[in-house]
């Protein structure tokens, strides 16, 4: 009876270890965007860029590691390697990018007026603006937390710098640069037990560093 006790408090030690922090997968409708409405109108963007489209990405998150999937399309972060792996499922060939360093470093942060409701969400934003461009997040201090400390040293995308304000999964992320404008809403969020598994990365036969980073 002692034993089955001890293993019940453990069990529900573990459950609650898992609970404070987000765990699950976020499904997000990636829409592309005129990026200069102020110069270009909306009309004709579209008829420059025909092939422009809406598409859905999951994210797949635990802990310290994510997988962003599009289709065939895989972004996976390996905090063993500090790196962020970009390949085609089924290829051997992969490019990699240190998650430590960025080559767009941040030069500001700040808290927005503007605020929106994502999936009955109430977000505050915040923006990251960088040499290149600007990004925009919407979240809710109180929905989905991540520890922060796990991300302290990814700088790629200012992942670290956004972590350490927001503590939270964002809803909604506006990436904008002169020449492109991606907005990222999250249209499903299921909290669930991942595995590691899916967080290991393949046995790509041409790792190739991303020289451009």
């Amino acid at each position: 009876m002692k034993i089955l006790f001890t293993s019940l408090i453990l069990c529900t030690s573990l459950t609650m270890g898992y609970a404070q922090y987000f765990m699950g997968k976020v499904k997000y409708r990636v829409e592309p965007r005129n990026p200069n409405p102020a110069l270009m109108s909306d009309e004709e963007y579209r008829k420059k860029n025909p092939d422009l489209a809406a598409h859905y990405e999951t994210m797949v998150f635990k802990d310290n590691k994510y997988k962003y999937t599009n289709g065939n399309k895989i972004e996976l972060f390996d905090p063993n390697t500090a790196r962020v792996y970009n390949y085609n499922i089924g290829s051997d060939t992969c490019l990699y990018q240190d998650a430590n360093y960025s080559s767009d470093n941040m030069v500001d942060l700040k808290a927005n007026a503007e605020t929106d409701s994502i999936l009955g969400h109430r977000c505050e934003s915040i923006t990251i603006k960088t040499m290149w461009g600007k990004t925009t997040y919407f979240f809710n201090r109180n929905q989905y937390r991540v520890d922060p400390t796990k991300f302290s040293s990814h700088n790629y995308k200012n992942l670290s710098a956004y972590f350490k304000e927001a503590k939270v999964i964002p809803l909604k992320i506006v990436v904008k640069t002169a020449f492109n404008c991606n907005v990222y809403t999250a249209t499903a969020i299921k909290e669930e037990f991942i595995d590691d598994i899916d967080f290991k990365v393949p046995n790509f036969k041409y790792p190739l560093k991303n020289k451009h980073q």
